[in-house]
């Protein structure tokens, strides 16, 4: 993308930043080392990643718009001045996922005899086919068919689903397909690895659908995205459930904030659709090729059950994770006492974290069991062994976080799961969030935790990176004990704790103090270094304490999956700061802060929080001290290889692009395949 990065010389803006790193996503697509099929899904991916910062990000700065805001951001934008921006950046982006897929990704599929094709070019056969699947769709309640004749309003349409909008020979009557989210996007003819987009085969059969109406003239793709922004609750709010709900309704019915079209939309229908749907001039983007790229992704499951070709070649080789012998069985919650454990995900089986819970459930000298939820799978077996604990009798207390974005339906269905079968459900603050991931058990009055860095679901724990720790650190498990009682009670927030340090008012300053630390001992004459892994950093504050840090001879080490607003390679700013990204085959979500004097002296943290504001000021959580010198030492080192990584890196520069960095013998395994390798061929146990 072509756009100044920097209007402030300090600080990058945070939405032109993760559009960066969805321009790194879509480099993977062109990657020739990536595997073909991987390479459509990461296609799919930048389309999903889009859909939601537009619905949330941009959604959040026409409402700092609307509300006569002319704050500026840490890079000297106001709203007005970002969306200006954003727009611009977006249509390149647009342009750029348009290419990569006609001129890289769809020549590739070809040579593999795997084509994506327009329905005009189907023979006679083939076209009877596609066309009893778009009428088996139709009777199958995936298409909804509406004729909207003058003055008639507009059909309800629901956001990020792709419409069809029919000119007739009627006077002012058209006609508007909705296609349901939950149909097929890809329709493949018999026997064959020919494929044809299902919007593409439905438009082209509109005639067929609308019975009713004597002539279709012609028929255009269109695609709307709806405001998601979910603003906080009053602090005040007496029924944080209710308040929730009415939010979630009327996020259905939200202002349409993106319309995209075909370029060869006529502008009659451009103006008539901004006028039906009450949307922006501003927001509307004319697009070359599908308005949707999500589709890519069924190539996978639909090639997979075509028993005649095989794909194995063209997909990551499957590979199975280092398992924890000791933490599968009854006997968990003695070894934990043993010593701690520090697991590294998906490199180590999640297997252990299920285990705590169900072997808690069945364990007679449990009599407690205490959960902090944000996200979870639609079938959990966490959210099953807590339902059989309190059927069992014992006491389950969980706080289940209701306004964990996208996740709101599926967490307040968790919560009356959960109190129908007896277990003590709290619902979070009405004012911000709590993002903790902890677990405790108790047992013959010993406490036993679990801390992570991720969420409890067992589905995405095998393509996110996460750690977690099994402990019975008896200030460790005080501590989260005391943080449980006031994450359900919502009362007595503690001031202080012995190991943990909680958000809102403690992370923020225990990382100040360690750099501050850390500066000083530069200024001294030490080299100290900093080494920092996130999702996201964008927080003016702690960048603010890293510049002088920096400036003052500290090494700065940034592993920053996202967003990440500092300067890199400023003589006045960041001289001594390092920015790199690792983009691939597992979505980076680990956190460290890692503290380094020298060698021999370095404090390790592994946390929920990334660099941000919102994680620091208005959620709760954790910063999780290393205690165990092994883990530690494991984790300094992990860091170390990811770092020096080349294959899957990208460097950010001075003017805050990112470049690749490049791999003097190709025969170098990128990080995470190195390290998945290397799991693989572990031994059970430690």
């Amino acid at each position: 993308m072509k756009y100044n990065f920097f209007k402030s010389h300090n600080f990058m803006n945070r939405e032109l930043s993760w559009l960066s790193f969805n321009d790194r996503i879509i480099k993977l697509v062109k990657d020739p080392s990536q595997p073909l099929l991987e390479r459509a899904n990461f296609l799919s991916i930048t389309q999903n990643n889009l859909d939601e910062w537009y619905e949330v990000r941009v959604a959040s700065l026409i409402h700092d718009i609307q509300s006569g805001s002319n704050e500026e951001d840490p890079s000297g934008l106001t709203a007005a001045e970002q969306l200006k921006v954003v727009r611009k950046a977006v249509k390149s982006q647009l342009k750029e996922q348009y290419k990569v897929y006609t001129k890289s990704l769809l020549p590739d599929l070809n040579k593999y005899d795997i084509n994506i094709v327009n329905y005009v070019d189907l023979n006679n056969k083939q076209l009877i086919d596609i066309k009893k699947q778009v009428i088996k769709i139709y009777k199958q309640g995936l298409i909804d068919i509406s004729i909207i004749k003058k003055d008639e309003g507009w059909p309800k349409l629901a956001s990020k689903t792709i419409n069809i909008i029919a000119t007739t020979s009627i006077d002012n009557t058209f006609g508007n397909i909705q296609i349901s989210e939950n149909a097929p996007q890809l329709l493949r003819v018999t026997s064959s690895n020919l494929f044809v987009r299902t919007v593409d085969a439905i438009r082209e059969n509109a005639q067929l659908l609308f019975k009713k109406l004597e002539v279709v003239e012609k028929a255009f793709e269109y695609r709307i995205i709806r405001d998601a922004y979910m603003p906080d609750l009053p602090v005040n709010s007496s029924d944080v459930i209710a308040d929730e709900k009415n939010l979630l309704a009327s996020r259905s019915f939200a202002e349409i904030i993106h319309l995209s079209i075909n370029k060869n939309t006529p502008n009659f229908l451009k103006n008539k659709l901004s006028e039906l749907l009450y949307v922006n001039p501003n927001n509307i983007f004319k697009v070359q090729g599908p308005l949707d790229f999500s589709f890519v992704s069924e190539l996978k499951v639909s090639l997979l059950k075509n028993k005649k070709i095989d794909v194995s070649s063209l997909q990551y080789v499957p590979r199975e994770p280092h398992h924890f012998k000791e933490l599968e069985n009854k006997n968990i919650f003695d070894n934990i006492e043993k010593h701690d454990y520090l697991l590294h995900h998906p490199y180590d089986s999640f297997d252990p974290v299920v285990n705590f819970f169900q072997a808690a459930a069945n364990d007679k000298k449990v009599s407690e069991i205490w959960l902090s939820l944000y996200r979870a799978s639609k079938k959990s077996p966490i959210i099953d062994a807590l339902k059989l604990a309190a059927k069992k009798g014992k006491k389950v207390n969980a706080l289940i976080e209701i306004k964990a974005r996208f996740d709101e339906e599926n967490n307040l269905k968790i919560v009356n799961e959960l109190r129908s079968a007896g277990v003590n459900v709290s619902t979070s603050f009405a004012d911000y969030k709590v993002h903790s991931k902890m677990a405790m058990v108790v047992r013959n009055e010993k406490k036993y935790v679990h801390l992570s860095t991720g969420n409890y679901n067992e589905k995405s724990a095998h393509f996110y990176t996460d750690f977690g720790i099994f402990t019975s650190n008896i200030d460790i498990t005080n501590d989260i004990s005391n943080i449980f009682n006031y994450v359900i009670t919502q009362k007595n927030q503690p001031k202080t704790l012995k190991q943990i340090q909680m958000a809102p008012t403690m992370i923020r300053p225990r990382l100040t103090k360690e750099i501050k630390r850390l500066t000083d001992l530069a200024q001294a004459g030490s080299t100290p270094e900093i080494w920092i892994k996130v999702n996201s950093l964008s927080d003016k504050k702690l960048i603010d304490e890293l510049y002088i840090a920096s400036n003052s001879g500290v090494h700065i080490h940034l592993l920053v999956r996202g967003i990440a607003t500092a300067k890199v390679d400023s003589n006045r700013l960041g001289k001594n700061i390092q920015i790199h990204s690792i983009v691939g085959r597992l979505l980076e979500h680990s956190r460290i802060y890692l503290f380094k004097e020298d060698n021999q002296h370095f404090n390790v943290y592994i946390s929920s929080a990334d660099v941000m504001p919102r994680n620091y000021d208005r959620r709760v959580e954790l910063l999780i001290p290393v205690l165990n010198k092994d883990n530690k030492q494991k984790l300094y080192d992990l860091f170390n290889k990811m770092w020096h990584d080349r294959a899957q890196t990208f460097a950010k520069k001075k003017s805050g692009k990112y470049i690749k960095r490049s791999v003097k013998d190709p025969k170098v395994l990128p990080i995470q395949e190195a390290l998945l390798i290397e799991a693989e061929q572990k031994q059970g146990g430690e």
